[in-house]
């Protein structure tokens, strides 16, 4: 959806840019290996999934997305509800290449990849 833009690359860390800001993600893994797309809750971030990706990291691509507002990633005027956030990430997949990933949330990120379908390609 625009530009890629490196972060920290040591960590895999790496911003996409959007029209309305940047959304900063993290990848681990390796990049062939079957996607897992992990979204943290409210008032979290990528790192909330720290603990958990050594665990993933070995059998999958880990792909952690910082929502809009939250962690490193852009805080635009609008687009906090949960339609906006699934076509962000989405849009981000597309990037990466992901194709079909696993879709994994903590809190409230749990509940929004149901809008997921009207959001972009099958995934």
């Amino acid at each position: 959806m625009a530009e890629h833009i490196p972060g920290d690359p040591d960590a895999g860390s790496w911003f996409v840019r959007f029209d309305d800001g940047d959304m900063h993600l993290v990848q681990d893994g390796e990049p062939g290996a079957p996607a897992a797309l992990l979204i943290h809750g409210t008032a979290a971030s990528t790192a909330s999934w720290d603990p958990v990706v050594p665990a993933l990291a070995g059998a999958c691509r880990v792909i952690r997305v910082d929502l809009a507002g939250h962690g490193r990633s852009a805080s635009p005027a609008d687009g906090y509800d949960i339609p906006a956030h699934a076509r962000r990430a989405g849009a981000v997949l597309d990037r990466l290449g992901a194709g079909r990933v696993t879709v994994i949330g903590h809190s409230t990120g749990a509940r929004w990849p149901r809008p997921w379908p009207s959001s972009g390609p099958a995934r």
